[in-house]
């Protein structure tokens, strides 16, 4: 077998692994296997070599992101001078309809790496919710409720609202605290 081809294995392998199943589940290691025609502790070696090499290759993933969200800007700016030139009817048409797929695309990548939540109302509600305890302590501690009250609250709402749990804010970093 060929580089060339030990490299298109080893990419299939990937592939096969990263998308899930109708189960939602990841392929298994012996399917993969059969499928390669190879045993289940070699498709994982494959795998774990070919994500070596990828990591090496591209280096900090939330660079590749950044990168990948900075192509899709300079296309939406490219494609905005075009709508807004004095280009063929047409020209203009297909580059409006290619901003829109490329700001779709910018935007499920955003979601996809965390960058913006997938459902904005949940995102405002907790966001909401997050303010109001943020509130709630500062009137406790401008009324001098003790460290301990303040903990058992706090602690509540961090087992109840655990995707926010970072946006309330800590009693260490509170006056009466120090």
């Amino acid at each position: 077998m060929n580089v060339w081809t030990r490299s298109q294995r080893a990419r299939e392998i990937a592939a096969d692994r990263a998308v899930p199943t109708d189960s939602g589940k990841p392929m298994t290691w012996g399917r993969i296997a059969k499928k390669h025609g190879i045993t289940p502790r070699q498709a994982q070696r494959i795998y774990a070599q070919f994500l070596d090499f990828e990591a090496a290759k591209h280096g900090d993933p939330l660079a590749i992101v950044d990168d990948a969200l900075l192509l899709r800007e300079a296309l939406l700016e490219r494609l905005g001078e075009i709508v807004a030139s004095d280009a063929q009817e047409t020209a203009i048409v297909g580059a409006a309809r290619a901003m829109r797929e490329i700001d779709v695309e910018r935007l499920e990548l955003m979601q996809a790496v965390g960058r913006l939540p997938r459902s904005m109302t949940r995102w405002q509600s907790e966001s909401d919710f997050a303010e109001i305890v943020r509130g709630v302590l500062s009137i406790l501690e401008a009324n001098s409720i003790g460290e301990p009250v303040l903990r058992q609250i706090q602690d509540l709402v961090r087992s109840r609202l655990p995707a926010q749990a970072d946006n309330v804010r800590s009693i260490e970093s509170a006056p009466s605290a120090r």
